[in-house]
């Protein structure tokens, strides 16, 4: 796994893979130029620390919402889980001692108001990005996800856009 450093790629050598004509992307948020948002991105500046391990099929995504999570997080870390050469890994903090992974299943507790209560602060908030078939081993295989705590989101008010049932979701 390596980090994610600062991306220094200029805009106008991010093409898409469909060839030349292509029109050039933004490094930072993937979209084309004239789409992109990061003059537009909030900047939130957390105390809880969040770390997300990015499946490395992910990154060159344009609907990479883990990319995005980085972009408006100050207090956050993107590594790339699944490639060769060599692994640069998320360490546990002293800073941030407590750390939980968002990943519901079997065994997650909901992040709620009383489970907050419960936990010591500073938090390290760690985040699978990828689909659940990449999600599962990054989050199984990551050294630092063994001593935190699974948790899932709080249900939300009912929607209409829907891409998979809960049930499915939670039976993966």
């Amino acid at each position: 796994m390596r980090r994610i450093q600062k991306i220094t790629v200029k805009a106008e050598n991010m093409k898409h893979k469909s060839g030349p004509a292509a029109k050039p992307r933004c490094p930072r948020c993937r979209l084309h130029l004239e789409l992109c948002i990061c003059g537009q991105a909030p900047a939130f500046d957390l105390a809880t620390k969040a770390v997300v391990i990015m499946h490395y099929a992910e990154e060159r995504r344009k609907s990479n919402s883990g990319r995005l999570a980085g972009l408006v997080l100050k207090n956050s870390e993107i590594f790339l889980r699944g490639l060769q050469d060599g692994p640069a890994t998320p360490e546990p903090s002293e800073k941030y001692p407590n750390p939980l992974v968002l990943f519901p299943g079997a065994g997650s507790q909901e992040l709620n108001a009383g489970f907050l209560k419960t936990i010591s602060r500073p938090i390290t908030l760690i985040l699978a990005d990828g689909n659940w078939n990449q999600a599962g081993p990054l989050v199984k295989r990551e050294p630092l996800r063994k001593e935190a705590i699974k948790v899932h989101l709080p249900p939300g008010a009912p929607t209409r856009y829907r891409l998979r049932n809960a049930q499915e979701a939670e039976g993966r």
